[in-house]
């Protein structure tokens, strides 16, 4: 299968946020995920990064499983796929104030 050429696009607030030296663009990996994996596919990074091929996965619906030796990647990662709900922030927020 040839994808042909796929321009990077700049990376989105959801990825903004930290400066991962790995960080991959979203649309490409998004394309690629979207052309070569089955429906509810299974996608495995076993160097999970910043978390792109893991989150564009998920938005796409299929399952992710990422792993890395680093534990900021696992971290930022974590923190992508699992975002803290705003409400259950604030809440715990205003118990420990």
């Amino acid at each position: 299968m040839n994808l042909g050429y796929i321009r990077a696009q700049t990376h989105g607030p959801e990825y903004s946020w930290h400066k991962y030296w790995s960080r991959k663009p979203a649309n490409v990996v998004s394309a690629y995920l979207k052309n070569l994996v089955p429906e509810n596919g299974l996608v495995v990074d076993p160097f999970c990064g910043s978390g792109v091929v893991l989150f564009e996965a998920q938005k796409l619906g299929f399952y992710g499983v990422g792993m890395d030796v680093n534990p900021t990647a696992r971290a930022i990662s974590g923190f992508l796929t699992h975002p803290v709900d705003a409400e259950d922030f604030k809440n715990l927020a205003l118990e420990i104030l």
